[in-house]
């Protein structure tokens, strides 16, 4: 076949390509063929070729994405901070026992049960040593960690029961607030799952469906806490999340005047929407069919986990959606209530720095407080609007107040608090 005959037959092939392509747009546009003028014809290549682009970049940002998730979010911990040092669990397996109450083992039998506590130390520290850094300050020990939660199956009998067992708070009642640090609420009690007694733990996280979790373990002193979760790279960590958090990042500036009132209500929020996923999923439990169980099952371990079917009755309801968009909304209506700040060149209203385009309408004062919590669970939340001018002082917490000042713009920085003229 010479070259000429080639060249025909690919222009030809090629026009009717063109011929077919043009002939679908036009019905798509809802005209006859031959209405679709050639501009408008080009107009839809260009909008389709821009779309296929946008489409590979969003590919390529999620891809990105998907990897630094299995990296885990240690990367975002920080640095040793000034008067710390930082080290490894793997290194120094036993430097959490330093921070427990001092042993009084004399016999033989206390030397035995002594080195069975140093085991579990060490077994401890080998699996906490992939998302952990430990952290001294003198006699001070802190272990600090981040642990990444993906989506649970809801369709798999293991997702279900573990969305199940998210609603039971079992050690809720010795728990306390703590702080809200990088936009996250942090809560403090017994470290109940440390190899150590007499420790405790500071924990807090942020996201609904997958979530990254914050922990602080040891028996360092609130100071040293503060300055350790105000070092984290919590705009790292919010950037893992398939959908990032609104108002959680390292510029999140909090009254302190209002910080454990908020840390409270996001708290109590969270517990609440967690409670109601769980009876949600309790009730598709109940409606399981065997004969759908098995052949969801067998559909989920076959193709790894990437399809899943139904395997209730379906007369559950799916309330994931709504949860999702309550605990972001409710969240962000929590801290406008509170007076939080961004920090973008100054300190800026939260409501007018991030909220007003999508607080959807202005929102009926109810007094004070954080009565926005339970108007919110009803299904009634509205942000609302400050109309009074801007106090002339703003105390806010990023974490820590230490002594050190420095002028920055308008306002004054002693450490981690600012106070804006």
């Amino acid at each position: 076949m010479s070259v000429k005959t080639l060249a025909g037959f690919a222009a030809v092939c090629g026009l009717l390509v063109l011929g077919v392509d043009y002939e679908q747009q036009s019905r798509r546009a809802g005209l006859e063929l031959g209405q679709l003028t050639a501009g408008a014809y080009y107009a839809t290549v260009e909008t389709r070729v821009a779309g296929a682009r946008a489409d590979r970049q969003a590919a390529a940002v999620e891809k990105d994405r998907l990897q630094r998730w299995k990296q885990g979010g240690k990367m975002y911990l920080p640095q040793a901070p000034e008067g710390m040092e930082r080290f490894s669990l793997a290194e120094q397996p036993y430097a959490l026992a330093a921070a427990g109450p001092e042993g009084t083992a004399v016999g033989s039998f206390d030397i035995m049960d002594q080195a069975l506590d140093n085991a579990e130390v060490a077994r401890w520290a080998k699996k906490r040593d992939s998302v952990s850094w430990g952290y001294r300050s003198d006699e001070d020990i802190a272990i600090l960690s981040v642990r990444l939660i993906g989506q649970a199956d809801k369709n798999s009998l293991q997702g279900m029961l573990t969305a199940s067992m998210g609603g039971i708070s079992i050690d809720s009642f010795d728990k306390k607030p703590f702080a809200v640090i990088g936009g996250v609420a942090y809560q403090v009690g017994p470290d109940r799952g440390a190899p150590i007694p007499g420790l405790r733990a500071v924990s807090g996280g942020f996201g609904f469906a997958e979530r990254a979790v914050v922990t602080v373990t040891g028996n360092a002193s609130d100071n040293m806490i503060r300055t350790l979760l105000a070092a984290v790279d919590y705009d790292g960590l919010n950037s893992l999340m398939l959908q990032p958090v609104p108002v959680v990042g390292n510029d999140v500036l909090v009254p302190l005047e209002t910080e454990l009132d908020l840390a409270k209500a996001i708290l109590d929020l969270q517990r609440d929407l967690k409670s109601m996923r769980a009876k949600a999923v309790q009730m598709k439990i109940e409606g399981i069919q065997p004969g759908k169980l098995m052949a969801g099952t067998l559909l989920h371990n076959s193709t790894g986990g990437a399809l899943s079917m139904d395997v209730s009755d379906g007369e559950s309801p799916d309330l994931d959606a709504m949860l999702e968009a309550s605990y972001r909304e409710g969240r962000a209506g929590l801290m406008a209530e509170a007076g939080v700040f961004i920090e973008q060149g100054g300190a800026v209203k939260l409501d007018e720095a991030a909220l007003q385009p999508e607080a959807g309408g202005a929102a009926a004062q109810d007094g004070g407080g954080f009565g926005l919590l339970a108007s919110f669970t009803e299904g009634l939340l509205s942000l609302p609007q400050d109309e009074a001018a801007p106090t002339s002082e703003v105390i806010v917490s990023k974490g820590l107040a230490q002594n050190s000042g420095s002028s920055d713009g308008g306002c004054i920085r002693r450490g981690t608090v600012r106070t804006c003229d």
